[in-house]
């Protein structure tokens, strides 16, 4: 049992490490941040082993602290991850926006970049609804 409980811990410094590291990944710039996929599906597969240790440590009678960090972290985790995976699937727009956000000096252009992506993301709206009715 001794071995379980330090294979929990392990993993759960694991999973500490891979939320911190998914919560850094996703505020770099956008082809960098895609890597971010890879690591909150390796934190989810983590933080499910370490709940299922959490939860032999528990039925063992022994102290299983970590687990609302670990809940939180798994929800944490697959936020990010659908927020990442949205970002990849409309990479061209993303890109585009951060790209014009960039060069904005004032607040007008930034806005004018958030009108101009919004266009673009009502655009795809529409051509997908006219593909679903044809």
């Amino acid at each position: 049992m001794k071995a379980s409980v330090l294979r929990t811990r392990d993993r759960l410094r694991l999973f500490i490490v891979m939320v911190i590291g998914l919560l850094i990944v996703s505020e770099l710039a956008l082809p960098f941040r895609l890597a971010g996929i890879g690591l909150g599906l390796a934190a989810g597969f983590v933080g499910v082993k370490v709940l299922i240790g959490l939860a032999e440590m528990r039925r063992a009678g022994l102290g299983a602290r970590g687990v609302v960090f670990t809940v939180f972290g798994l929800g944490l985790s697959g936020m990010l991850l659908f927020v990442l995976v949205t970002q990849a699937v409309y990479y061209p727009v993303v890109a585009d926006l951060e790209e014009c956000q960039e060069r904005a000096i004032t607040t007008s252009a930034a806005e004018t970049c958030v009108d101009e992506t919004n266009a673009r993301f009502e655009n795809i709206l529409e051509n997908m609804n006219q593909r679903i009715r044809n």
